[in-house]
């Protein structure tokens, strides 16, 4: 099980306020991992990039 402790994330810009496609290439990356580390399986994992190409399709 992952902790808050095992995870640190680094900004070093002031201001940043986000793009989509860093965004979305983020959320795929965490989506992978869960995979790899077989927390999810690959329906779920289909579902969720599913989910994800639309959400940012729509923006």
């Amino acid at each position: 099980m992952i902790n808050s402790d095992d995870v640190k994330v680094i900004c070093p810009e002031e201001g940043f306020t986000g793009n989509n496609e860093v965004i979305r290439a983020i959320q795929k990356m965490i989506l992978i991992t869960l995979l790899e580390e077989k927390k999810i399986n690959i329906n779920q994992y289909n579902n969720a990039v599913e989910y994800l190409e639309k959400k940012y399709r729509q923006c």
